[in-house]
């Protein structure tokens, strides 16, 4: 299997489903078991993960949307936006040492396997 982009708009509306649909896959803290995934980005409850050969059947859940490949969400204009929506291609923060703002670009990709 490739490597799919997953999104969804609430992460605890998610482990609650994975928690009802898949017991064995969440453990005592609320962690989703059984998938090799980079760390989750989050944008208040809205987050997205990289997930690799997930043992969860992403068609069973209600909760999780699933984008694709990076080709698939680039190519894609409105799976591209709900992408940024969660992880800016740019970040605006104030600079105190320079007094100004200034921008940070991040890596387009947020997780990648190697």
């Amino acid at each position: 299997m490739t490597d799919q982009i997953t999104y969804t708009t609430d992460i605890s509306l998610l482990q609650a489903e994975i928690s009802l649909k898949f017991p064995d896959f969440i453990d005592d803290e609320g962690n989703i078991l059984g998938i090799t995934k980079t760390p989750t980005i989050h944008n208040g409850k809205a987050s997205l993960a990289l997930v690799r050969n997930p043992a969860v059947e992403f068609s069973q859940l209600d909760n999780l949307t699933l984008l694709g490949t990076y080709e698939e969400v680039f190519a894609d204009p409105k799976k591209k936006a709900i992408y940024d929506s969660v992880y800016p291609p740019a970040l605006t923060y104030f600079d105190q040492e320079l007094d100004k703002e200034a921008v940070v670009i991040p890596p387009e990709k947020f997780g990648v396997f190697f």
